[in-house]
């Protein structure tokens, strides 16, 4: 159509095919050529009052404020009306980011026009008065036969912001089911997600990651997240990388707190925590669905190289260039008990399957097994009010006894 348009260019439908073909292009190509087509065609018709109320619109949607108003301008000397120029000049200043004035505008036109009533309730939605932007738009979608898809969208998703699910999900379903749009697709899978119905959303969001379309790295985010809370940390994982081939960072959060350069960061079993370990001689623990710190574990005297939770992710040992591997509670940050190799730093720890036994790794070639006391409540003396440490020493003391009344009675 662009190049008909240039061999053609005092062919009017021709213009306005070439502009709604454009339209159809996804991103900021799209927009720029569109917004191209929309001068062309003003350029050669530059009485067409649908033209200059369009060229207006795109223009504000750009960011070109002043461009948009001189195009009203035009549409005035045109022979627009009073509340039309107003009217457009709201919606123009309501895409260009002038809600005060879009305000002003609009409440000049008047608000029986249903357009005006539609970018009043956008307005209040940007400015964040959510109950009038309600108000506004449901009195549009439901005074009209055929509702705009984007006033429903926006509806719904106020109405899940309030936890209206109820309203919001048939605003948000898709119209055309047999072809919705992935804007469509993906905030009604957002919906979906939002009101506990996660298994319905996933599938709505595969269908947009296959799809590979303009939401696609968005539906892959709400992927990882809701294996994230599952505690299904491959899928998450998964569903992270496929983000990233979309060529936008699939980061959910940052987890910042370190001073100094950190050196290993690692998931408990079932997904609920991460540790991090930091030259700053500090690990910590973070709750891995919302990124926000729940202990910090300081006691070592140097940097510390790794961590390793146990099976249920209750504790966690850091192994440190001071010498030392560390046993930490992970829900209070308190240090259990703490494992010395006089031979060097210890490079690596990490626990065995049922928890009992530690195994280290140190700079000197060695590698250590440590019965990791005290994880089994029922294993340690019941005098709870002595420190770790003295408790690991009398259960170490029990343990010997033990092997010495059984050596002695199989002799």
């Amino acid at each position: 159509f662009e190049d008909a348009v240039r061999l053609r260019p005092e062919d009017e439908a021709l213009g306005f095919m070439a502009v709604l073909a454009a339209a159809e292009i996804d991103g900021e190509a799209g927009d720029k050529r569109e917004l191209a087509a929309l001068e062309r065609l003003v350029e050669h018709h530059p009485d067409n009052a649908r033209a200059l109320r369009m060229l207006a619109l795109a223009q504000g949607a750009s960011g070109a404020a002043d461009a948009s108003i001189a195009t009203l301008d035009r549409l005035a000397q045109a022979g627009g009306s009073a509340s039309d120029i107003a009217k457009f000049k709201g919606i123009s200043g309501a895409l260009s980011g002038d809600l005060d004035a879009a305000r002003a505008s609009l409440n000049e036109a008047g608000s029986g026009d249903p357009d005006v009533r539609l970018a009043q309730g956008y307005v209040s939605s940007l400015r964040g008065e959510d109950f009038a932007a309600t108000d506004a738009l449901s009195a549009v979608v439901s005074g009209t036969a055929k509702p705009d898809t984007a006033a429903r969208t926006r509806l719904g998703l106020l109405h899940m912001a309030q936890g209206n699910f109820d309203q919001a999900l048939p605003l948000l379903r898709p119209l055309d089911a047999t072809r919705p749009s992935d804007s469509a697709r993906f905030f009604y899978a957002l919906c979906l997600q939002t009101s506990g119905l996660e298994n319905d959303a996933l599938l709505d969001y595969e269908r947009l990651v296959s799809g590979e379309g303009q939401f696609a790295h968005e539906a892959a985010v709400q992927m990882a997240m809701i294996y994230l809370d599952r505690g299904q940390t491959d899928r998450a994982s998964e569903s992270a990388r496929k983000a990233q081939k979309f060529g936008t960072s699939a980061r959910l959060y940052t987890l910042e707190g370190h001073s100094d350069g950190v050196m290993n960061a690692i998931f408990s079993p079932d997904g609920a925590r991460i540790a991090t370990v930091s030259k700053d001689e500090t690990a910590k623990v973070w709750d891995a669905r919302t990124g926000q710190l729940v202990a910090t574990l300081e006691g070592h005297a140097s940097a510390i190289m790794t961590a390793s939770f146990n099976d249920d992710g209750s504790r966690v040992v850091t192994a440190s260039d001071d010498k030392t591997a560390n046993v930490w509670n992970t829900a209070d940050g308190s240090l259990m008990i703490t494992l010395e190799d006089p031979a060097g730093g210890i490079l690596s720890a990490s626990f065995d399957r049922d928890g009992r036994t530690i195994v280290t790794a140190s700079v000197d070639n060695s590698t250590k097994s440590w019965e990791s006391a005290p994880f089994r409540p029922g294993d340690l003396p019941e005098d709870s009010g002595k420190p770790w440490e003295e408790r690991f020493r009398l259960w170490k003391l029990h343990r010997y006894q033990d092997w010495l009344l059984n050596h002695s009675t199989s002799e």
